[in-house]
């Protein structure tokens, strides 16, 4: 016998209606960019701009300032884009394989390591008269960066997994809690699962 929750929630993704279910299920799931995000997005133009019209009386300066600008102008151009495509995407139904773990992208950490590598030691070669505090900064950049290659090489990276295991019912398991290991956990963990009913 199916619970009042149940029944509810297999009316919701079995329903003739998808775009009912986007409205009530998904409405605003996904942050906009906030203010924020504009503000961060113009500054490090505006620093990258600088450096461009330095470039020809100091060309260590406004190299710095460009590659320095330039990457976080595009970090926070890429989360604007990101958060406004999601916003307005209508996800009307997903489809999952259950028990298998969902990890994140090798190649889009292999592309920001690669990234930050370069970036640190563009501000370690350029920006060595600058002082020891900017070249422990862009030695960590670096050495960041380094991690992650390493990360991946030895399959550290990515350690993050999402996997859903389907259960009979919903009222197997409490709201708000996720099972790890074969226990229930606070969702706060780095390796979890979710448990979703069968539809």
């Amino acid at each position: 016998m199916l619970s009042n929750n149940d029944r509810q929630t297999r009316e919701l993704l079995s329903s003739d209606r998808p775009e009912d279910t986007s409205n009530r299920i998904f409405s605003d799931a996904y942050p906009k960019p906030i203010k924020r995000d504009w503000v961060l997005l113009l500054g490090h133009f505006a620093f990258a701009l600088c450096g461009l019209l330095v470039l020809p009386f100091r060309p260590g300066v406004g190299i710095v300032a460009i590659a320095w600008g330039g990457s976080c102008a595009f970090l926070f151009a890429f989360i604007i884009v990101k958060k406004a495509f999601f916003n307005r995407s209508a996800l009307l139904r997903v489809k999952i394989v259950g028990g298998v773990p969902i990890k994140p992208s090798r190649v889009f950490l292999l592309v920001a390591a690669v990234w930050l590598i370069a970036l640190g030691g563009v501000l370690i070669i350029l920006g060595w008269s600058f002082g020891p505090v900017f070249i422990g900064a862009s030695a960590a950049v670096a050495a960041i960066g380094c991690y992650i290659v390493i990360g991946l090489s030895v399959g550290w990276l990515p350690n993050r997994y999402l996997q859903f295991d389907p259960v009979e019912s919903l009222s197997a398991i409490s709201d708000g809690l996720i099972r790890c290991n074969g226990t229930t956990l606070p969702a706060l963990l780095h390796r979890h699962s979710i448990q979703t009913p069968w539809c």
